[in-house]
Parts: structure tokens; sequence; C-alpha cells
């Protein structure tokens, strides 16, 4: 068994706030009153060294804002609804526990990203919405 990993978590809206992220000048296909933002785990990089692609897990409960980021970073989770009494999310017993616990296991966390899928799945081409997102992160990138 390889050594467990112990995963850092920190709440990247603390290092990447609103004045931090990338505007892409867009709004989002949902609301067309809110504002396009990218999250660019490079700027954690730069601020958390020995951290990479390959030992960061990126969780956001909306794909679009890992469009800057490499592939098999994000996990994308939906929202929590604590009036929810069946959402088990959170618990420690639930199977979003249960997916850090083999992430923490893993020696890779793109590996075991794209190996073990979780929640919404990351845009991508096969994303309905791809040529939009595509557009918007080439113009930002």
């Amino acid at each position: 068994m390889l050594p467990r990993t112990v995963l850092l978590m920190l709440h990247v809206d603390q290092i990447l706030d609103q004045e931090k992220c990338t505007d892409s000048g867009y709004k989002t296909l949902e609301n067309s009153d809110k504002p396009l933002f990218f999250k660019d785990l490079s700027k954690v990089f730069q601020c958390f060294k020995g951290f990479s692609a390959s030992n960061t897990i990126f969780i956001e409960e909306e794909p679009y804002k890992a469009l800057l980021n490499p592939d098999n970073t994000g996990v994308f989770p939906l929202s929590y609804d604590p009036s929810d009494t069946k959402d088990n999310l959170l618990d420690p017993e639930g199977e979003f526990c249960s997916y850090l616990d083999g992430l923490a296991n893993s020696s890779d966390v793109q590996a075991y990203i794209k190996e073990h899928p979780f929640g919404q799945p990351m845009i991508d081409s096969s994303h309905p919405d791809w040529s939009y997102y595509r557009r918007v992160s080439k113009i930002v990138s």
C-alpha cells in the first residue's frame, strides 16, 4: 500500500477571491447578469511552493471556473443543501468523504481523478456548451 498522502485543504476563495480570479469579460450561460470568472490554480501554486497539478485538488460546484486549470485537477460535487436531510455530501461516512479518502491514498491527483470521476464532469469537448467555453477560455489565456 502506498503511503497516505496528506491533503492540504484550503478555501480557495481566500486565495482566489473575486479580485484575484480571472474575469473573462463574459457572463455565465446560467445567469446573464453573473460575470464569468475563472479560478486559476497557477496562482495558488505561486503562493504555495511544492504544490502542483499532481498533488492538488480543486473542489468547486461550478465546473466552468476550472477551465484554465490542467485537466483532471478538479472535482465538481453538486451544491450541499443543509435543508435536505438526504444530502450526505459532508457526511464523514458519505460518498464524497470516501472519495477524498481514496484520493489521499493515491500517489497522483490527476490520475486518480481521471480514473475515478466524481460529481459533475469537467467541461471538455464532450460538453454541450463546449464551443462557448472554449472560445471564452482562449480569449483570456
